[in-house]
């Protein structure tokens, strides 16, 4: 989902072309697959433990995506997934505001792809992952937590929320 993912929004230049070409993105993908299958969303901080943080933290949500997609057993995606850090400096990422940010992302949860949410222990110290989170249950979204991972043995246990 990552090169697929990576591949389709190669193009955007700012964050508002992102969305689109995310939900177009997921579109395609399930008309190949079937409409059946929905697309799970890893969500978890990215700037709330600092900016010294934000290269670890979209590597671990990266991980975490890849093996919750495998787990799962169905495509799953996180924001690392489209923004790398060699994107967030393309599009000058620090210049939009949170409410953008806010924006962006619900515009993917409302897009009835993606399903189920999966929540990365500490969420709830994220403003933008409380707010999808808050999205997610007025939609009524599935949602799993994650209780434990561990990245090295490949290993990810979810509770259902």
């Amino acid at each position: 989902m990552k090169l697929y993912l990576q591949s389709r929004t190669s193009h955007c230049l700012v964050l508002p072309e992102f969305a689109p070409a995310i939900i177009e993105a997921f579109h395609h993908h399930r008309q190949s697959f079937g409409f059946h299958q929905t697309i799970a969303m890893v969500c978890g901080p990215v700037t709330a433990d600092g900016p010294q943080h934000v290269n670890d933290n979209l590597a671990i949500l990266d991980q975490l995506a890849v093996l919750a997609g495998e787990r799962l057993q169905m495509a799953a995606f996180s924001c690392a997934h489209v923004f790398t850090p060699e994107v967030l400096v393309k599009i000058d990422s620090d210049r939009y505001s949170n409410e953008e940010w806010f924006n962006h992302w619900r515009q993917v949860l409302h897009s009835q792809h993606v399903a189920p949410t999966i929540f990365h222990p500490g969420w709830e110290r994220s403003s933008g992952t409380r707010d999808e989170h808050e999205c997610a249950t007025a939609l009524g979204l599935p949602m799993l937590h994650i209780k434990h991972f561990d990245l090295q043995a490949r290993t990810i246990e979810f509770v259902e929320k």
